[in-house]
């Protein structure tokens, strides 16, 4: 059982060693890791801000909503740490991707909580904020035949942008709808229903063109057919030329 035990330990600390090699601006920075008395603890950056569903959902008090400018900023700073990830990984990350943990510093920028690795998801009762695992974000394939792609991923971002866009929840826990998807997707390329769409929180203050840009590049993150979504480069691209559009 020692044995046993010590090799365990030794293959987490493989784990840990080899997630704080992944360095990026966009994703959360692992600061330590603790392993005693049969406890695992691991260490990551503070963030000021909290997580973003707690802003676009008010979870949490605030002075007052995300502002476009804002949003786009986190949307871009999410967009560029899946890339990265993407590119050192090459696999899809499902599991590690939902508005609750993406992570914001005190000046917003977005900081994906990454962890991957399904042996450091045994640790997860010990990181207060994991929610890995919920399914909120479940790509249409996944849901139909349990594969997972790297566009599997853009599908999930597709739905986060959607949030951002309209203040709407993927998923009502309630009445169990995913509202936020199928109730606004065949308005997503309608410039009169996208601007019914948006987050009232927003009133008018946002560039009605770049909303309707937005609109579009959702549309094509999610759609059924994954190999028609873009990639999360093209995503990201789509998202930069978005932010300087101001009318």
């Amino acid at each position: 059982m020692l044995v046993l035990i010590l090799f365990l330990i030794f293959e987490l600390q493989e784990e840990v060693r080899s997630l704080g090699e992944i360095s990026h601006p966009n994703l959360a920075k692992l600061l330590g890791y603790c392993c005693e008395d049969n406890k695992s603890f691991l260490v990551f950056e503070y963030f000021h801000k909290g997580s973003l569903d707690s802003h676009i959902f008010g979870k949490e008090e605030q002075e007052e909503a995300l502002p476009w400018e804002t949003r786009i900023k986190v949307a871009i700073g999410t967009a560029q740490g899946l890339a990265f990830l993407h590119s050192v990984k090459n696999k899809a990350l499902y599991r590690e991707i939902g508005m609750h943990n993406i992570f914001l510093d005190e000046q917003y920028n977005a900081k994906l909580f990454y962890v991957g690795s399904n042996k450091l998801h045994l640790l997860e009762e010990s990181i207060t904020t994991a929610f890995i695992g919920r399914t909120d974000y479940t790509p249409p394939e996944y849901a139909i035949s349990g594969h997972l792609c790297m566009k599997s991923d853009v599908y999930t971002f597709g739905v986060i942008l959607l949030e951002i866009l309209t203040g709407l929840k993927a998923l009502d826990r309630e009445t169990k709808e995913k509202k936020g998807v199928m109730w606004t997707k065949p308005f997503l390329s309608d410039k009169n229903k996208i601007l019914e769409m948006m987050d009232p929180q927003l009133g008018d203050d946002y560039p009605v063109n770049a909303a309707i840009q937005m609109g579009k590049l959702i549309k094509r993150c999610i759609k059924l057919d994954a190999k028609k979504r873009p990639s999360m480069q093209q995503v990201l691209d789509g998202l930069n030329d978005i932010a300087v559009i101001k009318d």
